[in-house]
């Protein structure tokens, strides 16, 4: 019988996002790093993910402005340089295996540098990428609830025959 373990199928929408990300070849992390490097244009739109996160016991490396931002909404976060300000930075961070989730958005040229350093990295090295806010609200969702609930799996035909006898 198949599962729909990595198909993405849960009646819960956070457990259906993790098993989603866990058949598309990069399962969420349950503890660890995040880096996150977020656009001005975006931060107010990530701060309850990555506030969830830190809730979650992750630690949060943020370049400067980020972390500026994420101090003022009370969110503790590490700050590290952005690849084209110095050293230790993001893309350190990646290839030094400190990273297990990346958080990453740009809207000008010097934040387009830095992305271009770190979404390679982390993609090559199957580090979950997360680019859009309700994505990672979905991620952050998924985390918590992967935490707290095993993932239940159930063949295809059983989802298949709840569907029938709803209808």
């Amino acid at each position: 019988r198949s599962t729909g373990e990595a198909m993405g199928i849960s009646p819960d929408f956070a457990m259906a996002f993790a098993k989603s990300q866990k058949a598309a070849g990069s399962p969420l992390p349950l503890e660890g790093t995040v880096l996150a490097s977020i656009a001005d244009i975006d931060k107010d739109a990530f701060v309850e993910p990555i506030r969830l996160l830190a809730a979650e016991g992750f630690r949060i490396f943020a370049t400067p402005g980020t972390a500026r931002f994420l101090t003022t909404e009370g969110v503790r976060s590490e700050t590290v340089h952005l690849v084209t300000e110095g050293r230790p930075n993001g893309a350190d961070l990646i290839v030094n295996g400190e990273i297990d989730l990346v958080i990453n958005t740009y809207h000008s040229a010097a934040t387009r540098r830095d992305e271009h350093s770190i979404r390679p990295l982390a993609i090559s090295r199957g580090i979950p990428l997360i680019t859009t806010a309700p994505a990672a609200l979905a991620a952050a969702q998924a985390i918590e609830q992967s935490r707290r609930t095993p993932v239940q799996v159930r063949a295809l035909q059983d989802y298949h025959a709840g569907l029938a006898a709803s209808v």
